[in-house]
């Protein structure tokens, strides 16, 4: 019905009858990020993670959405990567959330120049059927800066030896 302002106030009120359900604390951000009241969701989300997501991760994979949204990518970064180590721990298999949590991240990793990184998050990508696609482009990315990297490592190394042989 969209009234999320009608929703923020019965799921305030269920937060407050159970302060440690992750879940009320999940539709509870759900509700702020609609009303785009951001800070306020992303410390619900924060809040559902610590106190110990039932669900799975959602809270962190909702927290990383919000960093991004944000602009603050180091963080969403941060929550991509504790969202799938979370999940690999504990057996989830939400392969729609993780496949777009690898594709951020080796996204991140190559803007970063972070090579090692970035192949592995790309290389996952290509396990999804929806990050497919973009993976092989990563990979080739990835691919074409590594060859760019070792001419420029190639290129120094034959500069400094050649400067080192006019230097007596």
């Amino acid at each position: 019905l969209k009234m999320h302002y009608y929703c923020l106030y019965y799921y305030k009120r269920a937060q407050e009858l159970r302060p440690n359900d992750s879940r009320m604390l999940v539709a509870l951000g759900e509700c702020y990020e609609k009303l785009d009241k951001h800070s306020d969701a992303m410390k619900c989300y924060w809040k559902a993670h610590c106190v110990g997501d039932i669900d799975g991760g959602i809270a962190l994979f909702q927290l990383a959405k919000m960093y991004e949204k944000t602009g603050d990518h180091d963080q969403a970064a941060n929550a991509y990567n504790q969202y799938i180590v979370d999940t690999e721990e504990q057996g989830i298999t939400e392969r729609d959330q993780q496949s777009k949590a690898y594709k951020y991240l080796a996204m991140y990793y190559v803007k970063r120049k972070l090579l090692e990184h970035a192949y592995h998050y790309a290389q996952k990508c290509t396990e999804f059927a929806d990050t497919r696609e973009e993976g092989k482009a990563l990979l080739k990315q990835i691919a074409a800066l590594r060859g760019e990297n070792t001419a420029n490592t190639s290129n120094n190394i034959l500069g400094n030896i050649l400067k080192d042989r006019e230097d007596p």
